[in-house]
């Protein structure tokens, strides 16, 4: 649990941001419950193809059911 809350008011970037880090070199899956989650800034993604991490330019509030 990297406390992202997905209440809709808290920014969860950070704790979401910290979880896609977390993956392990080959990839992996970050896991995000129902929720609406609110993002401030862009997540990176980083591909493991490519030398340079791919930026995701992302809505204020993600929501999942």
């Amino acid at each position: 649990d990297f406390g992202a809350t997905g209440d809709g008011a808290t920014d969860d970037t950070s704790a979401i941001q910290d979880a896609i880090d977390s993956l392990s070199s080959t990839g992996g899956v970050v896991y995000m419950p129902p929720g609406t989650y609110v993002i401030s800034s862009a997540l990176v993604l980083n591909t493991r193809s490519e030398k340079h991490p791919s930026e995701l330019q992302s809505p204020n509030t993600i929501s999942y059911a």
